[in-house]
C-alpha cells in the first residue's frame, strides 16, 4: 500500500507544500501516485539498483527523467527525445561541433553576461529592460552550433541551464516540433526539481499532452512551471538570477507554421510576464519566417556576419596541425615543421571565414576523411585543397566527384539525403537491396562530408552539415550528379520499396519503411498519370505475391498500397470522392484462389471510396 508521501508527489519531493501550489487548473496537484516511465541509458555508475520497467531517460550530466502519462505511457509521442540536448552523442546525432578553447571568446562572453543578468520589469528600475531572447544568427557554416553547444555546457556547469534542444533536419523528430515541449520539460524536471510537480500536474490534466498546440504545451510544461518556482519564497535556497534554454538550428525545423506560432507566443508571453527568470538563446540562419518575427525590440541580436572569424580559424588550424604532427606518420618523418606561416595564411584566406569549409579542408588534407590509399601525402592534398572552389557548393561538388565513378554512387548518396531519419549502414543496404560492402565502398571517399559509423549496425550514417542535403536535393545545384528524370524515378522506387519491405518481410519489416512510407508516397509527383502508374504498380506487386503466397496473404498489403495511392491523389487534387475503377487493370488469379475470391474481386472493382482528411476509406 502506498504511503502518504508516495501518494502525494509534492510531499514526496520534500520541496513544495501543497498549499503553495498555484491555483491554475493546468498546474493543480492531485493526491495520486506518480508513476514514471522511460528507458534508462548512459548510466555512469549504479550499485544494488533495480530500475524495473522504465521508459524515460537518464543521460550523462543532465539526466533526463521520464514524465508520467497515465493515458498513454508507452506512446512514442509521450517520450522525450534522448538525443536532442547538448548531452547527446554528437557523432551519432549531429551537429558535431564545439568551440575550441580560446575561440569565439568575445561572443560567448557576451551571451553569458546577457544570460546571467537579472530580469527586470520597467516599473522596477530606470535601467533598460533586459531582453528574454537572444538571437544568434549568421550564414551556413559560421559556427552557430559550436557556440550554442559551448554555451550550453558552460551554463550547465553554473547550474543555470534549464534545457537545450538541437534541431537537425532529416533526423526524425529532431526536425519537428511534435516532442519539443515534452523534451524540454523532461530536462527542466531534472535541472529544477521544484518544477517537476507542476509539470506532472499539467500532464495529468491533459493540457500539455501531444495534440495540444505548441503554445499550450510550452505554456503548461515550460513557462508556467518555471514561473511557479520563481514565485516560491525559500530564503535558504539559492537560485540563479535566471535560467537559460538553448535552442540551436531553429531553421532546421520543418514545421514552419509551428515555428512561427512558437515565436509569436513566446514574444507575447514575455511581454506579459517581463519578470519571469527565463531566457532563450536561439541560433539559426537568417530565414525570413524567423527574422520577420524575432527581429524586434524584445530580442537581442548577435549576427556572426559582423564578427570576423579569421583569428579563431587561425587557432583551429594551428591546433589541428599541431596534433597531426604528433600522430600522422608521414608528418613525423618529414623532418621539418609543416605547413609554414605563409601556407597557413593562404589556407585561412581560402576558407573565407567559414568554419565548416576550413574543417572539411583540414579533414581532407590530413587524410582524416578520404581513403588513405589515394597515394597522396598531406602536402599533395594541401595543394589540391587550395584549388578547391571556395564556398560549400564547390566543396561538395569536388568531394562527390571523387566517388562518382563507384557503382551505386547515385543510389546511395541520393537516398541518404532523401531519408526522413538517418539509418545505419546495414539498414541503408537493406532499404536499397544492396550488399553492405557496396554502400561502404561509396561512402569511404565521402568522409569529408558524410560521417560513417564504426560499425555497420547501430549508429546511423549522418551528414556533416544539413547544407549537403540541400545541395543534393536541389535539382539545379547538383544536376551534374543526379539527373532530373532519374530523381523522380528514384523517389518513386524508394516509396515502392517501403511498401515491398512491409509486404514481403511480414513480422520483420524495416522499421524505417513502417514509419515513413506515407511521407515518401506523399512526395511523389502530382497528377492523374502518376496516380494511374502507382495503381498499376500496386497490382503488379499483388500479382507477384499471389503467385508466391496465395491471395489471403496480400490483402493487408493491397489496402496499405491503396491507401498510399489515395494519399498521393488526395494531396494533389483534394477530391472528396474517388472512383478508382477506371484505373484498375484486369486481375488474374491462380486457379486455387479464383473460385473462392472471384466474388470479392468483383465487389472490389465496383467499390466507391470516400476519401477523408485522414485518408480513411469506407464503403
Amino acid at each position: 500500500m502506498a504511503t502518504p508521501e508516495e501518494r502525494n508527489p509534492a510531499t514526496a519531493s520534500g520541496i513544495i507544500p501543497e498549499d503553495q501550489v498555484l491555483r491554475s487548473p493546468s498546474l493543480r496537484l492531485h493526491s495520486t501516485t506518480t508513476n514514471y516511465y522511460g528507458t534508462v541509458n548512459h548510466v555512469g555508475h549504479a550499485e544494488n539498483t533495480n530500475f524495473g520497467v522504465n521508459y524515460g531517460c537518464i543521460i550523462s550530466q543532465a539526466r533526463m527523467q521520464g514524465i508520467p502519462s497515465p493515458a498513454t505511457p508507452s506512446s512514442e509521442a509521450m517520450r522525450p527525445l534522448p538525443d536532442a540536448s547538448h548531452t547527446r552523442n554528437r557523432r551519432a546525432s549531429p551537429p558535431d561541433s564545439i568551440c575550441l578553447p580560446g575561440t569565439r571568446t568575445k561572443t560567448i562572453q557576451r551571451i553569458l553576461s546577457w544570460s546571467e543578468g537579472a530580469t527586470r520589469s520597467p516599473s522596477e528600475t530606470h535601467e533598460p529592460r533586459r531582453t528574454h531572447i537572444l538571437w544568434l544568427c549568421g550564414p551556413v557554416g559560421c559556427g552557430k552550433s559550436a557556440i550554442a553547444q559551448s554555451v550550453a555546457e558552460m551554463v550547465e556547469r553554473r547550474r543555470c541551464l534549464a534545457a537545450s534542444f538541437f534541431f537537425f533536419r532529416g533526423s526524425g523528430s529532431r526536425g519537428k516540433f511534435e516532442r519539443f515541449a515534452l523534451t524540454l520539460a523532461a530536462q527542466i524536471a531534472v535541472a529544477i526539481p521544484e518544477a517537476k510537480p507542476y509539470i506532472n500536474a499539467a500532464l495529468r490534466d491533459g493540457a500539455g499532452l501531444p495534440g495540444a498546440s505548441v503554445a499550450v504545451q510550452l505554456e503548461c510544461l515550460v513557462y508556467r512551471p518555471i514561473e511557479a518556482v520563481a514565485s516560491l519564497a525559500h530564503e535558504s535556497t539559492h537560485r540563479p538570477t535566471s535560467y537559460l534554454i538553448v535552442l540551436d538550428g531553429l531553421d532546421e525545423c520543418g514545421d514552419r507554421e509551428d515555428v512561427e506560432d512558437f515565436l509569436d507566443h513566446m514574444l507575447a508571453f514575455f511581454e506579459e510576464n517581463p519578470s519571469i527568470p527565463l531566457r532563450f538563446l536561439i541560433s539559426s540562419r537568417i530565414e525570413e519566417h524567423i527574422r520577420e518575427r524575432i527581429d524586434s525590440t524584445q530580442v537581442e541580436v548577435v549576427d556572426l556576419s559582423d564578427h570576423g572569424a579569421d583569428s579563431d580559424i587561425r587557432v583551429l588550424v594551428d591546433h589541428t596541425f599541431e596534433v597531426a604532427s604528433k600522430r600522422n606518420r608521414v608528418l613525423r618523418s618529414l623532418g621539418y615543421l609543416w605547413p609554414d606561416e605563409e601556407e597557413v595564411e593562404e589556407l585561412i584566406e581560402h576558407a573565407d571565414g567559414s568554419f565548416i569549409f576550413i574543417r572539411t579542408l583540414l579533414n581532407y588534407i590530413l587524410g582524416l576523411s578520404t581513403s588513405r590509399d589515394d597515394g597522396l601525402t598531406p602536402m599533395d592534398r594541401f595543394t589540391h585543397a587550395l584549388g578547391m572552389h571556395p564556398g560549400l557548393d564547390g566543396l561538395y561538388s569536388e568531394t562527390l566527384q571523387r566517388a562518382q565513378h563507384i557503382p551505386h554512387f547515385m543510389v546511395v548518396v541520393f537516398t541518404i539525403a532523401l531519408l526522413y531519419s538517418p539509418l545505419s549502414i546495414s539498414d541503408v543496404s537493406r532499404l536499397l537491396n544492396l550488399p553492405t560492402y557496396r554502400v561502404v565502398t561509396v561512402l569511404i571517399p565521402l568522409q569529408a562530408i558524410v560521417r560513417i559509423p564504426g560499425t555497420d549496425e547501430g549508429d546511423p550514417v549522418t551528414l556533416f552539415h544539413t547544407s549537403l542535403r540541400d545541395f543534393v536535393l536541389d535539382e539545379q545545384r547538383s544536376a551534374a550528379f543526379f539527373p532530373m528524370e532519374w530523381r523522380a524515378q528514384h523517389k518513386d522506387w524508394i516509396a515502392h520499396r517501403c511498401i515491398e519491405l512491409q509486404a514481403k518481410y511480414g513480422a520483420a519489416p524495416l522499421d524505417y519503411a513502417v514509419a515513413h512510407w506515407k511521407e515518401h508516397w506523399a512526395a511523389m509527383a502530382a497528377g492523374h498519370e502518376t496516380f494511374a502508374r502507382q495503381v498499376d504498380w500496386i497490382f503488379d506487386l499483388g500479382h507477384a505475391l499471389v503467385q508466391e503466397t496465395g491471395f489471403s496473404t496480400i490483402l493487408s498489403t493491397f489496402y496499405l498500397s491503396l491507401e498510399a495511392s489515395l494519399v498521393l491523389y488526395h494531396r494533389v487534387l483534394h477530391h472528396p470522392q474517388l472512383d478508382i475503377s477506371p484505373f484498375l487493370p484486369p486481375v488474374t488469379l491462380s486457379k486455387k484462389d479464383s473460385r473462392t475470391q472471384s466474388a470479392t474481386v468483383r465487389k472490389g472493382r465496383t467499390r466507391r471510396l470516400e476519401v477523408g482528411p485522414d485518408f480513411v476509406t469506407s464503403d
